[in-house]
């Protein structure tokens, strides 16, 4: 960054999302006005979606179009906006999302402030009948083991995960060879932020809910039916408390370790029995109990809440079996009350 202007790459897969991408351009362009490049990379829609943005494109020359050649998914998608960059930061947007005024305002603030290697902010999740907006406190570190305590906090938010709320320096990545992760549909964002976590020197929180995430749209190229659900989780599981005791913070995010385990494991287990896989559930359950981080994070099994005190019952007693049961019950209830499963 040598020069006064900084510089801003927004990539955008879009599959299907005729209706939304012209909302989720507009949210870029009506903050930049040069110093910016929207790249919308078109996975093979079977609507008007590449249509419309080259009629945008027409009138905005930051905005370029890309076709694929065939169906290629989101990471891939991406990548392939990623490899075009040439803003300074980049970041990546849903077709069916959007940003909300000022972020850039806030972003480049940040930017010049810190000169921060990635910089999130908070999420609003739109749903048919209720929003629900999620954040956390301003922080800015360039130290290893708070940035780590700070990412595992956010995780369990979840801000962690989300690509889409992020600029990333874009130096960073290309001399790193980070992309995503192509054979993935589903938390393909986590791996790409976990890898990117480990090359960079400085990470910027803004407390401002300022990415708009579509829940009543299904278009995105990231929403898709989750497979792996519980192996991928575990998996995460694992790279957060080898990365939390190489920083040496595992005591310290212990406990918010032990409730991102709770979470993943009851959500496995529900998310098999909603298909009416008991014994499948039972099984992902008991993958869970074997892991070596389980062992480790059971000191922290205690819980600030009732509710993640009950949650953490069957699992003090180690008890697969009791486990199960109380899964089938929350499933029960999740089926009654939706919402419920938001406040849990």
């Amino acid at each position: 960054m040598k020069s006064k202007s900084l510089s801003f790459t927004i990539v955008i897969a879009a599959w299907n999302a005729e209706k939304t991408i012209k909302t989720a351009i507009d949210s870029v362009t009506n903050q930049l006005i040069e110093t910016y490049e929207v790249i919308v990379v078109d996975d093979c829609s079977l609507d008007k979606t590449f249509e419309v943005v080259c009629q945008l494109a027409e009138k905005n020359q930051n905005i370029k179009i890309l076709k694929n050649k065939k169906n290629l998914g989101p990471s891939e998608s991406r990548n392939i906006g990623l490899e075009m960059a040439r803003g300074d930061y980049v970041g990546f947007l849903d077709a069916d999302d959007f940003y909300s005024e000022k972020l850039f305002m806030a972003v480049t603030a940040e930017i010049w402030k810190n000169k921060s290697d990635v910089i999130k902010f908070g999420v609003r999740e739109i749903y048919q009948d209720s929003r629900r907006e999620v954040s956390s406190s301003a922080f800015f570190s360039n130290r290893p083991n708070e940035i780590t305590e700070k990412a595992i906090e956010l995780e369990r938010l979840p801000l962690f995960g989300y690509a889409a709320n992020s600029f990333y320096k874009t130096e960073i990545l290309r001399k790193n060879k980070i992309f995503f992760d192509k054979n993935l549909r589903f938390a393909e964002d986590f791996f790409f932020n976990y890898s990117v976590f480990q090359k960079i020197s400085s990470f910027s929180f803004i407390d401002l809910v300022a990415y708009n995430y579509n829940r009543i749209c299904t278009t995105s190229l990231s929403y898709q039916k989750i497979k792996n659900y519980g192996p991928l989780y575990q998996k995460k599981i694992v790279l957060l408390c080898s990365w939390a005791n190489s920083k040496h913070c595992l005591n310290k995010s212990g406990k918010t370790l032990s409730i991102i385990l709770v979470r993943s494991l009851y959500s496995s287990a529900i998310r098999k029995m909603k298909d009416k896989k008991y014994k499948e559930a039972l099984q992902a359950i008991q993958q869970f109990f074997e892991l070596r981080e389980f062992t480790i994070l059971q000191p922290f099994f205690k819980g600030e809440t009732l509710s993640h005190r009950i949650a953490f019952l069957p699992l003090r007693l180690h008890s697969p079996l009791i486990t199960c049961f109380f899964s089938y019950i929350l499933s029960c209830l999740f089926s009654m009350y939706p919402n419920l499963s938001k406040r849990i």
